[in-house]
């Protein structure tokens, strides 16, 4: 039995695609970030970083995980699914989960930041960030042209990881002036295609719940973090 400390948001849903596609037993807990929730002390001793999602394995003498790369492959290396065993397809499993954590995570952040939440429109800012998102959509393209997922031919970490951020990239930068890069990015949206429709995927980005939430906002600017 798993306790899940989330909310609806990019890096919540790696967590809960992952419960679900492992078929796991869990509890939803749901800390709302749009009120601060994440501020409160007893959740900061659970993740030092006022960040969701965090994982309580209740089995294990584990006492916590937090950030969803780590919840990814601690559940993946305790139950040996979705993290290939050969050793090429896992290493790809590897590089392409840390290239989200490292570079598509945080880009989109910033983004999402200078087109919705700053003070003032900075030009510079809001072109500096899309134009590397889209770049980065670009990498992710290039390694889908050849394989149909991230790992190679098995779904894995890596698509789990990716999806949530590139949907979100994919949306926003269709609606503005990039509309027709990502329409060319053809092996990218066929992947996004593949993952979205996977039923475990789609219960995911459910959780938490309508039943386990109150007044959800889920266009509201904290949704992506």
């Amino acid at each position: 039995m798993y306790d899940l400390y989330a909310w609806k948001s990019a890096e919540s849903y790696k967590a809960s695609i992952m419960l679900e596609e492992l078929d796991a037993n869990y509890c939803v807990n749901p800390v709302d970030i749009t009120s601060g929730e994440q501020n409160i002390t007893d959740f900061r001793a659970l993740s030092p970083n006022g960040e969701v999602p965090v994982l309580v394995d209740n089995n294990s003498d584990v006492d916590r995980v937090f950030e969803p790369g780590a919840i990814l492959f601690y559940l993946a290396e305790k139950t040996g699914k979705l993290l290939p065993k050969d050793v090429i397809p896992r290493n790809e499993a590897i590089v392409w989960t840390f290239f989200e954590a490292s570079h598509l995570r945080p880009m989109t952040d910033q983004m999402f930041y200078f087109e919705n939440e700053a003070p003032e429109s900075v030009p510079f800012a809001k072109k500096r960030y899309r134009d590397e998102v889209l770049r980065l959509l670009e990498v992710l393209n290039g390694r889908l042209g050849f394989h149909p997922y991230l790992a190679g031919m098995e779904y894995s970490i890596a698509d789990i990881a990716n999806y949530p951020r590139a949907k979100y990239a994919i949306t926003a930068l269709r609606e503005g002036e990039d509309k027709d890069a990502i329409e060319a990015m053809k092996p990218l949206l066929s992947w996004l295609e593949r993952v979205e429709s996977r039923p475990a995927v789609q219960r995911g980005i459910a959780v938490p719940t309508e039943d386990t939430m109150a007044d959800v906002e889920e266009d509201s600017p904290s949704s992506l973090h």
